[in-house]
């Protein structure tokens, strides 16, 4: 099989594909193709990776025109004709030559981001973002001698939203944030929700108003490509319905005289 990998250093006039022969193995992923091409064949390509286990994130990137995470994505699977999820049209890189899925494999850097070298992207912008929305808990008073119960339905709320592991794949999935720069995107609105239906958080309320305006809540247009990308399947798209479900009841008693979320 054949892997084509962006390249793309400062000075260069524009970005270009370089193709490398692989002898696809049983088990062999995207993450192990590129160690045998920076082993065999060209060491100064670049790509991030870490843990190899699908925990840190880092390996993040656009995988036969689908962000993925290299270190799970089996040659096999994508040679066999499985193109992942099918998403909404989103922005992505120009790719200027003829490709056949059944012998070829794109590895690109994530979109939406400036691209520093080869596969490695700037992730500022993202954990600005994430940043932003004060990823802590702000534990309610008075804070109990042991530990907060909670309840199994609460738990379970909870556990949809806290597998994430910041790989940035739905970011760049995501067509608002590919046309906005200042949406805060799905990954830290997801975020934000989990703090929001928290029940040890104390500022609640404040949480689902801290994402009321056109960069936050409302922006978003349910493409669902973040949700189908994720490799932990976070939901942000339900989170951010919820959200403006809670909005709009809150804005509705409020003109009625009403109190409370």
């Amino acid at each position: 099989m054949k892997l084509k990998v962006f390249r793309f250093r400062p000075g260069m006039d524009r970005p270009r594909y370089d193709t490398f022969a692989i002898a696809s193995r049983h088990g062999m992923t995207v993450l192990g193709a590129l160690f045998e091409v920076q082993a065999l064949y060209d060491d100064s390509l670049s790509f991030r990776y870490s843990c190899r286990g699908a925990v840190c994130g880092t390996c993040a990137m656009l995988i036969n025109r689908v962000p993925r995470l290299a270190c799970r994505t089996q040659l096999e699977a994508l040679l066999a004709g499985n193109p992942g999820p099918a998403l909404s049209q989103y922005p992505l890189p120009e790719y200027p030559e003829p490709w056949d899925p059944e012998e070829e494999v794109i590895v690109e850097p994530l979109p939406h981001l400036p691209v520093i070298k080869d596969l490695i992207v700037d992730m500022t912008t993202f954990f600005d973002d994430y940043r932003a929305v004060l990823p802590v808990l702000k534990e309610k008073e008075p804070v109990p001698e042991k530990e907060w119960r909670m309840t199994p339905e609460a738990v379970r709320e909870l556990e949809l939203y806290t597998p994430c592991i910041l790989c940035g794949a739905c970011y760049a999935a995501c067509p608002v944030n590919g046309k906005n720069p200042r949406y805060l995107g799905p990954a830290a609105l997801a975020k934000l929700w989990r703090f929001r239906i928290d029940p040890r958080e104390r500022d609640a309320a404040d949480r689902l108003r801290a994402a009321d305006n056109p960069e936050g809540w409302w922006a978003c247009e349910f493409h669902t490509n973040c949700r189908r990308v994720c490799p932990k399947s976070v939901p942000p798209d339900k989170a951010i319905g919820h959200a403006r479900q809670e909005l709009n009841r809150m804005k509705k008693n409020q003109e009625s005289g009403e109190t409370g979320p």
